[in-house]
């Protein structure tokens, strides 16, 4: 999914999240701000395991 701002890439995060999806092994978000809502999302752990 490509968003246009982190808060959207936020929101979307949560209701995915909330419906059992994972990410992103189930569905990849693009986002191309850099607005902090990187806290309280496992995406950091996914890009270190990369």
């Amino acid at each position: 999914m490509i968003c246009g701002s982190n808060l959207l890439a936020f929101g979307l995060y949560q209701v995915a999240t909330k419906q059992g999806l994972n990410i992103p092994e189930e569905m990849a978000l693009i986002t191309f701000d850099r607005y902090p809502y990187g806290n309280g999302t496992n995406i950091s752990d996914a890009l270190r395991a990369l």
